[in-house]
């Protein structure tokens, strides 16, 4: 919110101006009279009674770092579910035209079916399995061993990735016929495994080019950038529509234009991101070395990760194998439309939340911060789950006149709307287990465990066949195809209990050997009506003095902000200590504080320098300190009896401990005497005063020249006027004086 505040009551002394604005603007903002006032701590809070987070949508403002800004859980959320929403329109876009072209007949089947074993194989490899093993081990080695050798590791995953990848699809060529007919299609004709055996052919391509894309999304997702990998996503079904309108166009293409259009999707997938990639200043190098130790913490996760992927993959081909046995030959081609309108409200639920918030839990879990992490999780299920409710609700209401509206055109009958919507009235049930099963995932992974993913993925596996089985059983005539949709929900939901139970345990087990640890202290956050409370526990313990100088801060700025509970500490006798863990939480937090740009002329002819001033300063600020939130002051007046009102404002906010840097042009704008004084308030409260131009060092004649010239121009300047033709006579007699030899 802006609010405009007239200057018209503000002697001709003491005009001042003040704007708010972020850095990464591209124009610097006028220096016309006004406040810009930003929004308090309480109302950056989002959300239902616990499930509140921060969002500011300060950090949505256009600008060419906008690709590449760092955003918290909820502000990565949305701008995940904004670029989803987008995409998934394209989806019913490129679903419309898929269906108007072919409906649910053979090709159709064939191509929904040919998809299965290149999906298989991607989330094998470089999916989801690779992502979730690489995010936690990125943001631990990046912090312990710097960006060049984290650089050298994600060349060696790339490199170990890409060579997996050409071996599986080459393996895959050869096996396609045997696996689609035996396996993936057994019920079909010869002539319908035929064309999907050809589709799968070349759809293993896809599989390839992603493995490229998959290691930038990892790169970009770990250090918290969401928006061009979200991006992607759609850019993948604009190529798609792509390959159905040549179809459309060529009718004898046949749906081998959607296929076609899936490789180059895939392609544009990977092309999107590299910007991204090059912005973190990426340095790509041929290494090859398997015993690297970060090659071996991903690998530690990715095993089990690959064997749990694995295993939700083959469900996909066993609940295709189960679909072509159905009586009804339209029922793989309805489940994969209700299925991906079901899809939509589970990735937005589900998967934006858990890629959002991964990086952050692999923070707190690196700082052992498990009662924080434990919160958070739940902060963030409870949200999802509690939504995902109602949702799932409109879900089967209104699912079956939405499906007559986006899909019964052409191709696609009436009988195909009906056996679909009967099917997502199965998907809906299973929504909010889904997505809570799925956070629970990633959260797991976050831990760097995923034994315990695996062991649940095994248990869910047979608990979804069996269920197949009963239900096939048990549902019969226009019902049963409810067996796909209802087992997948099911078996969803018990998932979820389980994962939720298991993950409290194996907390409370991290943080009971947290506090025996015979290494020293660890630290342990918990929340008590969202107070803050500290275990015991750190691995190392500084003294008050030697944490400041570990933080650049000031002791007495140390003591206040543990006063203030800024910082935690632990008693040891009658001292308090301050946890390494700590520090680095601190240091690693990014700094909420404002940095203050303040200039400063002396009269109202000077309004040109003050705009220069501002400007120079701003652009300053966008070069070097970008995205920080940035307060901009500035005061007309310099006579000693001047108020300059945002030079006090300016005081409070240091003294409120609201600001991290003051910036100036000049090392008098402050003021022209007392600045030792305001640089030794600044070194108390931890800020850093920035001189754009320091000028040269000044002998002890030259200040003391200076002092009285200064004195002079403002003793003058209040007798006679700054702009009087006295004051400047005076002032060149003085100079004149002074500077004699």
């Amino acid at each position: 919110m802006e609010q405009n505040i007239s200057d018209d009551l503000i002697s001709s002394e003491n005009t001042s101006t003040t704007t708010v604005a972020t850095v990464d603007l591209q124009k610097p903002e006028s220096t016309a009279s006004g406040v810009a006032i930003t929004s308090s701590q309480s109302s950056d809070q989002w959300g239902i009674g616990p499930f509140r987070f921060q969002f500011r949508l300060e950090k949505f403002r256009p600008g060419r770092d906008l690709a590449v800004r760092r955003f918290g859980i909820a502000e990565a959320a949305f701008l995940l579910i904004m670029a989803y929403l987008a995409s998934r329109g394209l989806g019913v876009i490129r679903q419309t035209l898929f269906n108007a072209l072919f409906g649910t007949g053979p090709q159709a089947n064939a191509y929904y079916a040919a998809y299965r074993l290149p999906d298989l194989l991607f989330s094998l490899i470089a999916g989801g399995a690779l992502i979730q093993a690489f995010v936690p081990v990125f943001v631990s080695y990046e912090k312990e061993h710097g960006e060049s050798e984290t650089w050298r590791l994600t060349s060696l995953v790339f490199n170990v990735s890409l060579v997996a990848l050409t071996s599986l699809v080459l393996i895959a060529e050869f096996a396609a016929p045997a696996f689609v007919s035996y396996w993936l299609v057994p019920g079909y004709t010869p002539a319908e495994q035929s064309l999907t055996t050809s589709l799968t052919r070349i759809m293993l391509f896809h599989t390839l080019i992603l493995g490229l894309g998959t290691i930038v999304t990892g790169v970009l997702q770990s250090k918290r950038q969401f928006l061009l990998p979200a991006l992607s996503i759609a850019i993948y079904n604009f190529a798609l529509i792509g390959g159905l309108l040549v179809t459309w166009m060529f009718p004898k293409v046949g749906i081998y234009g959607p296929t076609y259009g899936v490789i180059v999707g895939a392609a544009c997938q990977v092309l999107v991101q590299i910007p991204g990639l090059v912005k973190q200043k990426f340095r790509y190098a041929f290494f090859w070395d398997l015993k690297n130790a970060g090659l071996h913490q991903v690998m530690f996760l990715l095993g089990p990760n690959i064997v749990a992927v694995g295993i939700s993959s083959i469900v996909l081909v066993i609940e295709t194998a189960f679909t072509s046995y159905l009586p009804d030959r339209a029922s793989l081609s309805a489940i994969h439309n209700a299925f991906m309108l079901f899809d939509l409200p589970a990735a937005l639920l589900g998967q934006t939340l858990a890629l959002a918030a991964l990086p952050q839990l692999s923070i707190l879990n690196a700082n052992r911060h498990y009662v924080d992490f434990r919160h958070l999780l739940f902060r963030i299920v409870g949200g999802a789950v509690l939504i995902s409710i109602p949702v799932a609700v409109l879900l089967g209401i209104f699912g079956k006149p939405a499906i007559h509206i986006l899909f019964q055109h052409g191709a696609f009958t009436k009988h195909s709307s009906s056996l679909t919507a009967l099917a997502l009235i199965g998907y809906a049930f299973g929504l909010p287990g889904n997505i809570a099963s799925f956070i629970f995932m990633r959260s797991f992974y976050a831990l760097k465990n995923a034994v315990i993913p695996l062991l649940t993925h095994i248990f869910a596996l047979a608990a979804h066949v069996g269920l197949l089985i009963f239900l096939l059983k048990t549902l019969t005539g226009e019902y049963v195809i409810l067996v796909i949709p209802l087992a997948a929900g099911i078996t969803g939901t018990v998932e979820a209990c389980l994962l939720c139970l298991l993950l409290l345990w194996f907390l409370s087990i991290r943080m009971k050997k947290a506090r025996n640890s015979p290494q020293g202290y660890t630290i342990i956050s918990s929340f008590d009506r969202g107070d803050r409370s500290m275990a015991k526990q750190a691995q190392k313990l500084f003294r008050v003095g030697a944490a400041a100088h570990e933080l650049g801060l000031h002791p007495m700025t140390v003591r206040r902000w543990v006063k203030a509970g800024r910082i935690q500490v632990v008693q040891v006798g009658r001292e308090m200590r301050i946890p390494r863990s700590e520090i680095e939480r601190i240091v690693g937090a990014s700094d909420e504080r404002f940095l203050v740009l303040y200039g400063r002329v002396s009269g109202h002819g000077q309004k040109d320098d003050l705009e220069t001033q501002l400007e120079r300063l701003q652009a300053w600020a966008r070069t070097e300190r970008k995205g920080q939130e940035t307060l901009v002051l500035s005061d007309i007046g310099s006579g000693l009896k001047a108020g300059r009102r945002h030079l006090q404002r300016l005081l409070k906010l240091v003294c409120e401990d609201k600001v991290a840097e003051v910036a100036i042009t000049y090392e008098d704008r402050l003021t022209r005497f007392g600045q030792e004084f305001l640089e030794t308030l600044f070194s108390c409260f931890g800020v850093r005063l920035t001189v754009l131009e320091p000028g040269e060092e000044k002998t002890p004649e030259q200040e003391l020249t200076d002092d009285l010239l200064a004195l002079i121009a403002s003793f003058s300047g209040r007798l006679y006027g700054m702009r009087s033709h006295k004051q400047k006579e005076l002032l060149q007699c003085a100079r004149a004086v002074l500077t004699s030899p």
